[in-house]
């Protein structure tokens, strides 16, 4: 048996307690409460090129919002570069409701809409692998031609 205590959150409805067979990670020390850590640079008193590189002229190339900390103010030089990061993220935020909005609008409600919106998702994947292959110099056209001759004789 393991020592490991099962923990859990309450659920979005309401319903607390233990799910059966789900046990919690754990938090890496010094994370917020969804498990991401500070960006490394955030504090650091290094130089580079005579620069401090803390607190930041732009935004870090290695910063990811999934798995470190938000920014702040503080972090910044210039509070107009945290102004301009947030203003993207809001942006890419309100793009994606948008995406949602029309999608639900289309598809509706239902016993439909989960099938509706898992071919979105996969009509995206193949237009994205259509882009890839073409990139590379497939005749993607030919490829999906040549398909159903090459079922018509494996059925032969």
């Amino acid at each position: 048996m393991s020592s490991v205590p099962i923990i859990t959150a309450p659920s979005k409805r309401g319903k607390s307690g233990p799910k059966p067979g789900k046990r919690a990670k754990p938090k890496p020390e010094g994370s917020d409460a969804y498990g991401r850590l500070p960006h490394p640079l955030v504090g650091s008193t290094s130089i580079v090129d005579g620069k401090a590189v803390y607190p930041f002229e732009i935004v870090p190339s290695d910063f990811n919002r999934k798995t470190h900390q938000r920014l702040s103010k503080k972090d910044f030089k210039d509070e107009s570069v945290y102004f301009i990061h947030s203003a993207e993220q809001y942006e890419r935020m309100a793009a994606s409701l948008r995406k949602k909005a029309s999608t639900s609008k289309i598809v509706g409600t239902g016993e439909d809409k989960k099938a509706a919106i898992k071919m979105l998702r996969m009509q995206e994947q193949m237009d994205l692998l259509r882009r890839q292959l073409e990139g590379k110099g497939v005749d993607v056209d030919a490829l999906l031609a040549a398909q159903p001759e090459a079922a018509e004789e494996a059925a032969a």
